[in-house]
């Protein structure tokens, strides 16, 4: 779909509109229109043909994601990861499954998510979010986080996640447009 952000300076004007209107379905309008557009030479161009990726398409898209999409969009535009080991403005970073599942836990309690995802549906959907590219690791947890899951070795699980402008990267390409994101004050 070709989807337009709409200049609202006719918003609320009745008579603009019902002048449209009434040349559309009391004239002779719609069978202009009609006449006019078998006339215009098409060649071998479809309707699905280029379709403008506008920032307007961005936004809807926005709007529809799911819960796990929107949690990973915010992610994108914080540019932060919870307790992640790296700059992930740099390369990639590791990061405990544990912090990013109770990060996006927190996300869903304040959308008042209904159902958020178990932890294997969270994985599986992030990781289709990163095209397959997060990858399963394992590392030693800090000290102080006392509260994470452990094997016998002390080793938590964990995932290696791409840089985040190669992450934006994917998420343009999701759009099919370029999303509105945040200068790097650093650059």
């Amino acid at each position: 779909f070709a989807v337009f952000a709409v200049n609202s300076t006719r918003r609320g004007d009745k008579a603009f509109f019902s002048a449209v209107n009434k040349q559309m379905y009391q004239g002779s309008g719609l069978e202009a229109m009609l006449y006019d557009l078998l006339l215009r030479p098409l060649g071998d161009w479809a309707p699905r043909d280029e379709v403008p990726a506008t920032a307007a398409l961005v936004d809807q898209k926005v709007m529809t994601m799911d819960d796990i999409e929107r949690w990973w969009y915010n992610k994108l535009l914080e540019g932060m990861l919870p307790n992640a080991t790296g700059d992930w403005h740099e390369g990639t970073v590791t990061i405990i499954k544990e912090h990013l599942r109770a990060d996006y836990l927190d996300f869903a309690r304040e959308q008042r998510v209904y159902r958020p995802a178990d932890p294997v549906a969270f994985g599986m959907r992030l990781n289709k979010l990163l095209n397959g590219e997060m990858v399963n690791t394992q590392v030693k947890p800090d000290d102080s986080d006392y509260s994470i899951k452990v094997d016998k070795r002390g080793r938590a699980s964990a995932s290696k996640i791409p840089a985040l402008q190669y992450c934006r990267d994917m998420m343009d390409a999701r759009f099919g447009a370029k999303a509105p994101w945040p200068k790097d004050t650093f650059e």
